[in-house]
């Protein structure tokens, strides 16, 4: 009579398994986003989770940004975690944008207070359709004036200026100056860790740094702005405002 075959025993991969709370950074109010299985706590180091804005805010009007945070500490239970993406949603940059407007899009490398760096690309919607020397002008006016403020800040104050739409008012109002400009955003923001992008931006940052922002924009505007299309800025103010 043949002997049954000997079956061996396969340990449960899940019973080992634990799971960790992914948690906000203090900004956010260390809020608990989830949760994630993992064999041990150097496995959850790295890991990512995005987030709606608006489940963290409850404010509504921020449903269409999208934040992605990336473990980097684990204690306990608790995957202690850092915005490494800030996005706002493409479709919510389609309804904003209407015939007979330009869409301005950038992207460039900043550098924070605390030497976080960061590549952002910004979006502007301008009121009317405007010249190619214009949109290089605003392009150039917003690297440089991004560059400056971001500077001037830590990581944790930046990402709260964005939360709390400071930043993008401010370039906004700044920009209105130039060409009457109907939206303003941060289409994304995202952490950078390659070492050439650092070298890059603190070379970038220390000649902007170098002359008064005043200076620098006026210096432009002498440079790319002609008569003809200074006329057209101030049409399109003056109608704006009427």
């Amino acid at each position: 009579m043949a002997k049954a075959p000997v079956r061996l025993k396969v340990a449960d991969k899940w019973k080992r398994k634990k799971w960790f709370h992914l948690i906000t950074p203090k900004v956010f109010g260390e809020q608990v986003v989830g949760e994630t299985p993992a064999d041990s706590p150097e496995a959850v180091k790295g890991r990512t989770v995005e987030v709606n804005l608006m489940m963290l805010t409850g404010n509504i009007k921020t449903q269409n940004i999208y934040l992605t945070f990336e473990v980097t500490n684990v204690q306990g239970a608790n995957a202690y975690t850092e915005l490494k993406r800030f996005e706002l949603q493409q479709a919510s940059i389609k309804r904003r944008v209407r015939r007979r407007k330009d869409k301005l899009d950038d992207s460039f490398v900043c550098i924070t207070k605390d030497n976080r760096v960061i590549r952002l690309k910004p979006l502007m919607i301008t009121n009317s359709k405007t010249s190619q020397s214009m949109k290089a002008r605003l392009r150039r006016i917003t690297m440089i004036n991004l560059q400056r403020s971001i500077r001037t800040v830590d990581y944790d104050t930046l990402i709260m200026d964005l939360v709390n739409y400071k930043l993008q008012k401010d370039i906004r109002n700044m920009l209105h100056k130039t060409f009457p400009v109907k939206a303003f955003e941060i289409r994304m923001l995202e952490t950078v860790k390659d070492e050439k992008h650092k070298l890059a931006s603190s070379l970038t940052n220390a000649a902007t740094l170098q002359a008064p922002p005043e200076a620098r924009i006026e210096s432009e505007e002498e440079t790319l702005q002609t008569p003809r299309e200074e006329e057209i800025a101030q049409e399109n103010l003056k109608t704006q405002e009427a």
